[in-house]
């Protein structure tokens, strides 16, 4: 593909560098087999990055609902393929990042929106009778 130069592979990030080195970066690529929740895919379009992802786990529907690139897990053939289609465009990287970014917000995937919801289901279950059934 020729991106030797525009690709790093960086590996484990210690936490309190994660947001920056995410703000360094043009686009974000998952090609995992197995996801569930994908925090570090969150952590990324909460960043305005693209998401490129797998089509396993909440990254691939938080990928669709904001415009990024969803590929069969395991298809090394598309992924490339799409990865070459969306290094080629970095306009479209940066607005596709920005409706991420605004998909992020409005799922409320912040640690006290996600202190709020989680509150509201143990309000939701304490209002229940006891009792099983």
């Amino acid at each position: 593909l020729g991106l030797d130069q525009a690709v790093r592979l960086v590996g484990q990030v210690p936490t309190d560098q994660v947001a920056g080195r995410l703000e360094t970066a043009d686009l974000y690529v998952s090609a995992s087999t197995v996801e569930t929740f994908g925090l570090a895919a969150v952590e990324a379009a909460a960043c305005g990055l693209p998401l490129l992802t797998s089509d396993v786990g909440f990254p691939a529907v938080l990928a669709r609902e904001g415009g990024g690139w969803v590929v069969p897990a395991g298809d090394s053939q598309a992924l490339r393929r799409v990865l070459a289609e969306a290094a080629a465009d970095r306009n479209r990287l940066a607005a596709i990042g920005d409706r991420m970014r605004e998909r992020v917000e409005q799922l409320r995937l912040t640690w006290s929106g996600a202190a709020a919801k989680t509150a509201a289901v143990y309000q939701e279950v304490l209002r229940r009778p006891r009792g099983r059934g």
